[in-house]
């Protein structure tokens, strides 16, 4: 397969390419750091770069003006060398390297105290809590069905009076007899009160996990988090 040479200024790195490879992925698998904010779609314009020496295939993406077109001027991520080429990443293409080199934070970065600091007087109030329910098993002479019976015992427990989604009913009895009796619960608090939503066996009060989303202008990132790991 069909090799070419990359030259990368002003870092002076030499890389290849294989027949088909952009200029973005390239640099991307070489460690070079140009900036691609939209993923490579040739949307945001952020990793234009000069080509100054050698020739490459560029189409789509977001318009250059033809007068920096002229001087080589070429979007990374939609640019396929067609042999040995050298490209100039200009600075507003590069990103801030010193900060990809910077160490990671750990997990404990922001210390208790400050953060007890940062909330003071926010309400925390959570739409959706997990309550942990022990149940009484069903005798004779008390023997209403196990729906019934967890939702008589939540409000005994917790003082939270509350409906069954019908999603939470499978495997409803299966789950009580399993866990003998003991159950995690979670509630989701609607506009006409608490729903519970899902049964597990167990405590499971400890098991919490929350999704961050930042949405910005051309990128989502979204991240996966234990909330009630410390």
């Amino acid at each position: 397969m069909d090799r070419y040479r990359v030259r990368f200024l002003p870092i002076d790195r030499t890389v290849y390419a294989l027949k088909g490879e952009s200029i973005l992925d390239v640099a991307m698998q070489s460690g070079v750091y140009i900036n691609g904010s939209c993923g490579g779609n040739g949307a945001c314009g952020r990793c234009r770069v000069t080509v100054t020496s050698g020739e490459v295939s560029s189409s789509g993406g977001s318009p250059i003006p033809a007068e920096e077109y002229e001087r080589g001027v070429r979007l990374a991520c939609v640019s396929y060398p067609l042999g040995d080429i050298t490209v100039e990443i200009p600075l507003e293409s590069q990103i801030d390297r010193s900060a990809l080199k910077r160490p990671q934070g750990g997990r404990h970065a922001l210390a208790a105290a400050r953060a007890d600091g940062l909330v003071q007087g926010w309400s925390v109030d959570p739409p959706t809590v997990k309550k942990r329910v022990k149940l009484p098993p069903p005798s004779l002479e008390h023997n209403v069905s196990d729906a019934a019976r967890l939702l008589v015992e939540l409000k005994k427990q917790t003082k939270i009076e509350a409906s069954l989604d019908f999603d939470s009913l499978e495997g409803l009895s299966r789950k009580l007899r399993g866990a003998d009796w003991n159950v995690t619960v979670t509630l989701h608090c609607k506009g006409s009160g608490w729903t519970v939503q899902n049964i597990e066996e167990g405590d499971t009060g400890d098991k919490n996990y929350a999704v961050a989303v930042d949405i910005g202008t051309t990128t989502v990132c979204a991240q996966l988090i234990d909330i009630t790991a410390p």
